[in-house]
């Protein structure tokens, strides 16, 4: 059976790496275009990654196979999957050390166990190195930016607090003199402000709590996983007894032998069932211990008289046999942890639900994005099986946790799995998936046999692409166009004409993220966008003209002109576009639009009444395919607008 390839894409938000899409092995230059769409649109980073599953030995290599250019100056490339496996390193295989002397006070003589190996000096730790001073004084600066910010809003805040006083009626005034009170504002408006920029700006709370202040941006994100990931970790199975736990108690046992001054120890009898060495519990082979390398020399209260020595064989001395050692009690293994009836009960039944589930599925061809629907079957199956068991929350994480094992996830993957579930359940999709898990197991509870037998048919409908409903709702809408493209490639060249599409480009997006827009594609020479309302559009529009003017100004041989059309009305998204007469209406628009002007409908019009923005009419248009003239209005954003404005 060959392995199975797939490319899967991935964004970077909230601090982690999160997958968005499966494609086949023929698909990796859709997967690229839908990785490129993500950044271009979202703003996120996207990496495709290219998963080989071996359905034999169900093992799975996963190698980055694209970035965007955002995902490329993020240096984990080698450990969004957690630990990097081409440079991990095997795991050592510790020795037992050997017992620290006892702590009480030494006696003239020493100790017959005391004799033992001296411990090991603890390694010296390096000197930690100098923090480099930051360079600028951007600690003065900020808290100085901060003031004058604070100024700045407690003045406003004062003047127009001035100013209702001034109008208001004598008789609703309060009894405290306008001057003092205006003060009084104007103090306690600086101080909160100024401590809610302290805040902003260096995590004022934090600091006073002594936390550090949490990462802002991905690439925060990533140094803080990366610092976390060299930090000294102790390399220990999830579950398993910790190395340093058995140390310290082996270290205790010794130092109470030693001060009790057993001289006799009688041989330890080997329990059934249980390994005959520490060693084999900690996996380190058949290494011989330091302590057990030299043998034990148990001095007689008397030294016999030695026997005199011949001069001219002064080498040939005997030495002592030591005394035998006893041999040694080996520390008992920790017992596991008794489980309740009804703990036993729910990891029995569970894992009974994932064998059922695999009997209808091929559990090891699974790329990542179906194992993940699976995993949220089998949360949502095992929700309801802890819940009728009465299991607390830790109990039933680590039941999911096994099932998910046996259901071919790593160990590290389903952990991850289990931490990050609360955060799947507020996601629709997600939430359907788990859903589908609580009624399956619903239902074999209630005795149904056949409960599992949907999941193939759950997860062909997972992995299709999430498609919204096809309703018409009332959209905003915005388009935009470079006039003269042609003639500007001629013009500047190949190369003149890309800077000045990426200047327009840069005006639209910049515009597009502060209204809280949506762009939906590039036209070629312009670009389609949606905002929340109207007035969000037309204010969008008046930044996004203002910030050509500056390029303009600054670059006087890159000129670029642009013209805008606003529109609202209805239309159907699919797809990730949109279709209908009003999407056709806002083409033409920006098509009828004078050069470095915006034009817009009259629905546009009347529902930005009382918004404070300016319209111009322009007259009526015939446009191709829109039935009967229309009334165009013009955007007034300059100073001749105003002296048009109000001559109206």
């Amino acid at each position: 059976m060959s392995s199975r390839e797939t490319f899967e894409v991935y964004f970077f938000q909230n601090g982690r790496w999160q997958l968005h899409m499966s494609f086949e092995a023929s698909q990796r230059e859709l997967a690229i275009q839908e990785a490129t769409q993500i950044e271009a649109k979202g703003g996120y980073p996207a990496r495709v990654v290219r998963e080989t599953v071996d359905p034999r030995t169900n093992k799975i290599d996963e190698a980055v196979s694209w970035q965007s250019p955002k995902a490329k100056a993020m240096p984990d490339a080698d450990s969004m999957f957690g630990q990097d496996k081409t440079k991990q390193k095997p795991k050592t295989k510790l020795k037992r050390p050997p017992p620290a002397p006892p702590a009480a006070a030494p006696e003239p003589e020493p100790e017959p166990r005391a004799a033992r190996t001296a411990p090991t000096p603890a390694k010296q730790k390096p000197a930690p190195r100098k923090a480099k001073k930051k360079k600028g004084g951007g600690g003065f600066l900020g808290v100085l930016m901060a003031a004058v910010t604070s100024v700045g809003i407690a003045l406003v805040l004062s003047v127009i607090l001035g100013a209702l006083l001034q109008v208001m009626p004598a008789g609703m005034r309060p009894p405290i003199p306008a001057e003092q009170l205006v003060f009084g504002t104007f103090v306690l408006v600086f101080f909160i402000a100024f401590l809610t920029n302290l805040h902003s700006r260096f995590g004022l709370l934090s600091m006073l709590r002594g936390q550090p202040k949490p990462p802002s941006s991905p690439q925060d994100h990533v140094r803080a996983m990366t610092a976390k990931a060299k930090a000294p970790v102790q390399d220990v199975e999830f579950g398993d007894v910790e190395i340093q736990d058995l140390r310290d108690k082996i270290a205790s046992e010794d130092a109470a032998e030693s001060e009790a001054g057993e001289q006799e120890e009688t041989p330890a009898e080997q329990d059934d069932g249980e390994p005959k060495d520490l060693d084999a519990d900690l996996d380190m082979g058949a290494q011989v211990h330091a302590a057990e390398a030299a043998p034990e020399i148990e001095m007689p209260a008397e030294m016999p008289p030695e026997k005199p020595v011949v001069a001219e064989k002064p080498l040939e001395k005997a030495p002592e046999k030591p005394a035998e050692r006893p041999a040694e009690k080996p520390p008992e293994k920790p017992a596991a942890p008794q489980r309740s009836p009804a703990e036993t009960e729910a990891r029995t039944g569970l894992t009974k639900f994932v064998g059922e589930v695999a009997s209808h599925v091929n559990i090891a061809g699974l790329n990542a994005f179906s194992r993940f629907g699976l995993n949220l079957y089998v949360a949502g199956a095992g929700s309801v099986i802890g819940q009728a068991k009465k299991l607390s929350r830790d109990v039933q994480l680590a039941t999911l946790k096994e099932s998910l094992v046996q259901a071919g996830n790593p160990p590290d993957r389903a952990e991850a799995f289990c931490v990050e579930l609360p955060s799947y359940g507020k996601n629709p999709r997600y939430a359907g998936m788990i859903q589908a898990g609580v009624k399956a197991m619903q239902a074999r509870m209630g005795g149904s046999g056949t409960a599992a037998q949907s999941i193939a048919a759950l997860l062909n409908e997972w992995n299709l692409p999430e498609k919204r409903p096809s309703v018409p709702s009332v959209i905003t809408f915005m388009f935009t166009d470079i006039v003269g493209s042609t003639e500007m490639t001629a013009r500047l060249g190949n190369a003149g004409a890309q800077k000045a599409v990426r200047a327009h480009n840069t005006a639209v997006r910049a515009a597009i993220q502060a209204k809280k827009g949506r762009e939906v594609k590039h036209t070629g020479d312009g670009i389609m966008a949606t905002f929340p309302d109207p007035a969000a559009a037309v204010t969008g529009a008046i930044q996004i003209l203002r910030d050509i003017a500056a390029h303009n100004s600054a670059n006087p041989t890159l000129q670029v002109q642009v013209r805008i059309g606003v529109n609202v009305g209805e239309a159907v998204e699919e797809e990730n576009d949109f279709f209908g007469a009003a999407v056709q209406m806002t083409a033409r628009i920006c098509d009828k639009a004078a050069k470095g002007n915006v034009w817009a409908s009259q629905a546009v019009v009347d529902a930005c009444k009382g918004q404070r923005l300016g319209f111009i009419p322009r007259g009526k248009f015939e446009m191709k395919g829109i039935q009967g003239a229309k009334i165009l209005y013009e955007v007034g954003w300059t100073d001749a607008h105003k002296n048009e404005l109000a001559d109206l």
